[in-house]
């Protein structure tokens, strides 16, 4: 099923995963899943690593999802480095394992080295491109800004672009004010944006973790919060029980302001999305 069709009836609950560096962790994966499909998320997304790096995972993950686990995936692309023959070659694949949802990225360039010359150079080429082959085409936003974008506005104009060129929704990057996030609604809906928002969730579970993700991402940190891990932060249960109760927090206040949709960055675990999952399936 297409998330577009889910998204119009309901506000959504949904996970992402990422495909396991060895090959052989895939199994360990697939039954974190298992134990969480008693949740009933209504997709779960599955990353592609930088140039492309785990593909060929991405497809074989997203698939068993969804024949075997019986939920709707969501197949990360990139499209920095690739040609529209290889990119061809992945679409193609996607329908062979009735893949219908893609969240559409740039993609970051791997830290091995640069990439060659693709033929596409921004994920609105990419929106493009792949909205003529009958996919339901996902987005991702940013309430902050893109780290490269130079204003916020500009930032806003681009994610317009990719909804004129055939995106479907967007998912937010990890925040964790969500004051940000209602003045982000505010400002694309004033523009006539009036696709849906899926607020992203990061859950903090490790503070060295969430220093590498924040130094990227650069997302606010409430002061209190800030405060209270870095209180905490040679304590690793103290800081699974801080992350938790925010996010749970957080949650309820979208959910209560109205979000169209959750999605949940678990970082391969499950223990923490049970948790917060029980504290807010009533307001879903």
């Amino acid at each position: 099923m297409k998330i577009s069709k889910i998204l119009q009836n309901k506000k959504s609950f949904s996970i992402e995963v990422f495909p396991p560096k060895k090959d052989g962790n895939i199994e360990q994966l697939y039954q974190t899943i298992m134990d969480i499909k008693y949740l009933k998320p209504d997709f779960i997304s599955v990353t592609y690593g930088a140039g492309g790096s785990t593909r060929k995972n991405t497809e074989k993950i997203a698939s068993y999802i969804k024949s075997n686990i019986g939920i709707e995936p969501m197949a990360h692309l990139t499209c920095i480095g690739s040609s529209i023959d290889e990119l061809d070659k992945i679409i193609s694949e996607f329908k062979e394992n009735n893949i219908e949802n893609i969240l559409a990225l740039r993609g970051d360039t791997p830290k091995e080295g640069d990439l060659k010359e693709g033929d596409f150079k921004h994920a609105s080429d990419l929106v493009k491109y792949i909205s003529k082959k009958d996919f339901c085409i996902g987005i991702a936003c940013y309430p902050e800004k893109h780290p490269e974008a130079r204003t916020l506005e500009d930032d806003i104009n681009y994610l317009k672009l990719k909804f004129d060129n055939g995106a479907s929704f967007g998912i937010t990057q990890l925040f964790f004010d969500n004051k940000v996030f209602y003045n982000f609604i505010d400002k694309i809906e004033k523009i006539g944006i009036n696709k849906p928002i899926l607020a992203g969730i990061f859950i903090i579970t490790n503070y060295n973790q969430l220093q590498k993700i924040t130094e990227i991402a650069k997302p606010l940190l409430p002061e209190t919060l800030k405060n209270n891990l870095e209180k905490y932060k040679d304590n690793q249960e103290v800081i699974k029980k801080i992350g938790i109760e925010f996010a749970i927090n957080q949650s309820l206040d979208l959910l209560k302001n109205g979000v169209k949709g959750l999605h949940f960055y678990i970082m391969n675990q499950k223990e923490s999305i049970i948790k917060i999952h029980e504290a807010i399936k009533n307001y879903l």
